[in-house]
Parts: C-alpha cells; sequence; structure tokens
C-alpha cells in the first residue's frame, strides 16, 4: 500500500497518529495483495502536526494553563485563534491549502485518548471543513482556524475536568494533530461516505447465538458522527450478519436510522470558527435516494405482510439495515471486516477497536474501505479494579453469574429494587407508571442508580415481566432481573432492549432465585437496612450508607456490585 503520511515537526503523533502509522503497516505486512477484487482498502492521505510544534505554539504565544483556568471554553478558543502560528508550521499548512481543495477532518491525536489504563477517548475536538473554495487563501484560513480550534480543546473545562479524575497532569499534554482527506463523495452540495463504522474484535453484549469472539459492527449511513454521538444505527455480528439484533418489528422501524451528517460543501451564511460543527449538517436519509446509493443499505418494510423486503423499493418505509450487503453479501464486507477485527487482534495481541468509512462505486460496484482508526479495546482490569474473586463475600450485595457488559462503577448510592414479598405477576401493569416517576426524579437530580425487579424487564406479556418502556428506566446504570416462584420465565438476558443496553453500555445482571447460589444472590436484608427515601406500592428507593462498587466482566459473564 502506497504510503499518504507525511510529517510536521518533530515529536510524537498522539494515540490516533500512532493508530493510523500501525494500520499501514499491518496492512502491508499481512495484506502484500488485494483481498477482494470488489473492496479496496484505503488509508485516507494525512499530514500529522507532531507534538513538539504544540509546544512551541504555547511557549512563543505565553499561553498557560493557570492563564485560561477561569475562562469559558469560547474564551479558551478565541485565545487561541487570536493566537500565532510557527512559520514552519504556517508554511507547511499553507502547502496543503494549495494543492487540495476536497474536505479535510482536522483530528485530534493524544495519547491519553487512548491509554491502555485510564482511556480519554472522544475527549478531544475534531473538526471537518468543506476545503472547496476556488480561493486558496480561504482554504487556508479554514484550515488554520480548524488546526487552532483543535489545539484550543487541549484546555478546555472538560479537558481540565477529565485529566484531574483520571490522575494526569494536562501541563505535560502536547497535542498532536492530524489532517486527514475526508473519506466520501459528493450528493449536490453535501459530502459524505456511504456508510461510516466501528468494529469491534470482542462483544461484551452477543445475541443471535453468537460468540463473544466473533465480535461486534456498528454501521450508520453517512458520517460516523451519527454513531459517535450515539445516533440510531444498526448493529450486527460478523458471524451471523443476516441476524438483527433483538427486538420486535415495531422496535426495529422505531429505532432506524432516519438522518445522517454530511458537510455542507455551500459556504456559511456566518462564519463560526469557535463551533466544532460549523460545516456539518444533517439531512434526511431521502438524500442518498437522488443516486441510488440507498438501494445497497435498506430494506423495506410492507404493512400488509408486516415483513421487511431486502433492498430499496418504490413503496413503503425505508430502514436502514444494509441488508444487500449483510444479509445479501454484496462486496464481500461482512468477510472482510470479519478478517480484519481476526488478523489485527492476533497480530497486535489486544482486542481492538476500529474505526472505518465506506464509499460505494456505483459504476464498478467495488467499495473503497477507508480505514480510519485503531485502538486497544476499553479494558476492564484497569489500575486499582480489583477482580471479582478477591472480593470479601461478606460485603456483597449482589451477585450475578450470567452478567453482560464491561465495566467497573463507583460512587453510585441509589437503589430501587421490589421485594419479593409485594411482587405479584397479577400486578406488573400497574409497575411501569410506579417506576417511571422514580426514574423521573432520579434523572432531574443527576443521580444514576441500580434497579432490580422480577421476571423480563419490557415483555410485552405482563406474566412474564414488568412491562416498562425503556424511558421509563432510562437512568438505571445497572438492570437486574431476576426470578420468583410465580414470575419464572426464562430470564431475557436483556433482549427486550438490548439495542438500548447496547447502545448506552448499561450493565444487566441476571439472577436464578430458584437456587440461590454463592454466584447468583440479592441481600434484600441488607437493603433494607439501609435508608429509605420513598416506598411506594411496590418500589421502593434507597439510599446506601456506603457507595457501593459494580464490576460487570463481560468475558466471564460475571458480575458484582458490593461495598468496601
Amino acid at each position: 500500500m502506497k504510503n499518504n503520511i507525511s510529517y510536521i515537526g518533530i515529536g510524537s503523533p498522539g494515540g490516533k497518529g500512532a493508530g493510523l502509522i500501525r494500520i499501514q503497516s499491518l496492512i502491508d505486512e499481512l495484506y502484500p495483495e488485494d483481498r477482494s477484487s470488489s473492496i479496496n482498502l484505503i488509508i485516507p492521505e494525512m499530514t500529522i502536526i507532531l507534538s513538539d510544534v504544540f509546544g512551541q505554539f504555547i511557549s512563543e504565544n505565553n499561553l498557560s494553563l493557570e492563564q485560561v483556568k477561569d475562562k469559558t471554553d469560547e474564551e479558551i478558543s478565541r485565545l487561541f485563534q487570536q493566537s500565532s502560528f510557527p512559520p514552519l508550521l504556517v508554511g507547511e499548512l499553507r502547502k496543503i491549502s494549495n494543492r487540495i481543495s476536497e474536505p479535510l477532518a482536522v483530528r485530534s491525536s493524544s495519547f491519553t485518548e487512548d491509554s491502555l489504563n485510564k482511556p480519554l477517548a472522544g475527549l478531544f475536538a475534531t473538526k471537518m471543513i468543506p476545503n472547496n473554495s476556488p480561493d486558496p487563501n480561504i482554504r487556508f484560513m479554514q484550515l488554520i482556524n480548524a488546526v487552532k480550534f483543535v489545539y484550543s480543546s487541549t484546555w478546555f473545562s472538560s479537558s481540565r475536568d477529565s485529566f484531574q479524575a483520571a490522575g494526569f497532569d494536562l501541563s505535560t499534554e502536547m497535542m498532536s494533530v492530524i489532517i486527514q482527506r475526508v473519506h466520501g463523495q459528493k450528493h449536490g452540495q453535501f459530502f459524505l461516505p456511504a456508510f461510516s463504522g466501528v468494529g469491534r474484535s470482542f462483544n461484551y453484549y452477543p445475541f443471535g447465538g453468537s460468540a463473544q469472539e466473533s465480535g461486534i459492527i456498528e454501521l450508520a449511513a453517512g458520517l460516523g458522527k451519527t454513531i459517535v454521538d450515539g445516533g440510531r444505527k444498526w448493529l450486527f455480528c460478523p458471524e451471523n450478519p443476516g441476524t438483527p439484533p433483538p427486538a420486535s418489528m415495531k422496535a426495529m422501524l422505531d429505532s432506524g436510522q432516519t438522518h445522517l451528517w454530511t458537510i455542507d460543501l455551500k459556504p456559511p451564511e456566518k462564519e463560526s470558527p469557535l463551533d466544532e460543527d460549523e460545516f456539518l449538517t444533517k439531512k434526511t436519509i431521502k438524500l442518498l435516494e437522488e443516486d441510488e446509493i440507498i438501494r445497497f443499505l435498506c430494506s423495506t418494510y410492507s404493512p400488509e405482510s408486516d415483513r421487511l423486503e431486502m433492498g430499496f423499493q418504490k413503496n413503503g418505509f425505508k430502514l436502514i439495515d444494509f441488508s444487500p450487503i449483510l444479509k445479501g453479501g454484496l462486496f464481500g464486507f461482512n468477510n472482510c471486516m470479519s478478517h480484519l477485527l481476526k488478523d489485527f487482534s492476533s497480530k497486535i495481541n489486544e482486542e481492538i477497536e476500529i474505526e472505518f468509512a465506506v464509499n460505494i462505486n456505483l459504476e464498478s460496484e467495488e467499495l473503497d474501505l477507508a480505514l480510519l482508526q485503531i485502538r486497544p479495546m476499553k479494558k476492564l482490569n484497569s489500575a486499582g479494579t480489583p477482580s471479582i474473586s478477591s472480593i470479601d463475600h461478606k460485603k456483597i450485595i449482589v451477585s450475578s453469574n450470567n452478567a453482560l457488559g464491561n465495566l467497573f462503577l463507583e460512587n453510585i448510592i441509589d437503589f430501587v429494587y421490589i421485594l419479593p414479598s409485594v411482587f405479584s405477576a397479577r400486578n406488573t401493569a400497574e409497575m411501569p407508571l410506579e417506576i417511571e416517576r422514580i426514574n423521573r426524579t432520579l434523572i432531574s437530580e443527576g443521580r444514576s442508580y441500580v434497579l432490580c425487579g422480577f421476571g423480563r424487564w419490557g415483555s410485552s406479556d405482563p406474566a412474564l415481566g414488568i412491562p416498562v418502556k425503556w424511558s421509563q428506566i432510562s437512568g438505571a446504570r445497572v438492570i437486574i432481573e431476576s426470578t420468583l416462584p410465580d414470575m419464572n420465565p426464562d430470564l431475557s438476558q436483556g433482549s427486550h432492549f438490548f439495542h438500548n443496553i447496547l447502545n448506552t453500555e448499561t450493565a444487566y445482571l441476571s439472577i436464578d432465585n430458584r437456587g440461590m447460589t454463592k454466584e447468583s444472590f440479592i441481600d434484600f436484608e441488607y437493603l433494607e437496612k439501609q435508608c429509605i427515601i420513598f416506598r411506594e406500592k411496590y418500589f421502593t428507593h434507597v439510599r446506601l450508607n456506603n457507595e457501593i462498587k459494580i464490576i460487570v466482566d463481560g468475558k466471564k459473564s460475571e458480575g458484582v456490585i458490593y461495598y468496601e
């Protein structure tokens, strides 16, 4: 593969930069020849401004953290915009703007963003610019402003707070910046890829009979901002690409992607160099119908048959589920992604995450698959996280040997539960409104909480569980399902809210009360001794005397809630 990476200055390339350099070497080593005639692997051309340039910029403009500690983010950004770049950087940016006249992504690259022990991914800014003016001076100023904005995000309040919480010294942070061609195509006045995605080599929330080791991939039409912002996306396991996440037809249609992010190539009415999304705009999916790209990305719902038909049909609701590519096997995309995840993970000897964007060439019916980032997946065994086996069993409140997720949580003191003695399968239809009130109160107070109930949360059949909607329990950070003699269905393992649990990384613990064991139990006696905030007809809300800690080890399917 052609080396598309150049550098400005000296120093470190940062986490994203190092990841892209690693991708280049991995592709050259693992795939010396094209893997598929239908897929072209690409690393978009980029220039990395190395870390010492940031230090020089700070020094020459007499900037300091002390100087900005009481300033707003907007004031910090304005201060950086008014500062001057070193002559070397100005000259190199001028060369880029003279040579390239299509959209660019200006991305932060900090090693702390991809730290294995204390990850701060997504903390700093990325700014996309149209860079399409016929006047190179306008392109140059757009690029200058974008780099300064990304630099300024290093000292934003969220950065200062996050570094302090993680035990990092922000004054030592020397930001690198990546200037990279945006992988996309023109659609009228808008620029975007056909779709973007994130692939992970390990899946902490498996469904459809897939193994955790087969990984998980998220896809969304348009720019990857939809996924980054937690928007509507499609999830699939490479092992079973045609199997949708467990949800009813109505739930799939209601949660389907309806809008996508694009770069607006038309000059804005007013320049906003302090706005990260200055040149981005949100459009409906119909934008892709204008040049038939959508026929590769959707199924069409027929209300008459209550079925999804693969591909684009003139009449009917379009669900962006990528079925022609995933179920129909077009381009060999799933096979390619599966190999990339397994091969890269094996070579690095880590579970990994890959960001990518895809263009579809309608004439040749080929995919251009651009690899944008590779990073280690977030690990549970971060510094300071105890192993579950080391915890004093007497201090465990909840234990499960059937858990989904991968997290370590602290600082939660609110626990909402229903006692076995007051639960009745005959009354489950009355319970959603009660928990909704509690949920709304805790959200308004900014309090995450643990929620425990019996049977299946969200079951459409009240005889099988509590028929809540996701919005009625959305503040819960941990959801527990348990059994009782008269409420004893096969537990859902999160299936009824699976897409919500996945998207919000909510922990799920399943507990079989039919045979309480050391590995599976709830200590209601302990909960009843805590400070009761209120007790309604069914649910009790307690505020614990001790902060609890929550560990979910998805690889072992184990989870515990305990106090120290």
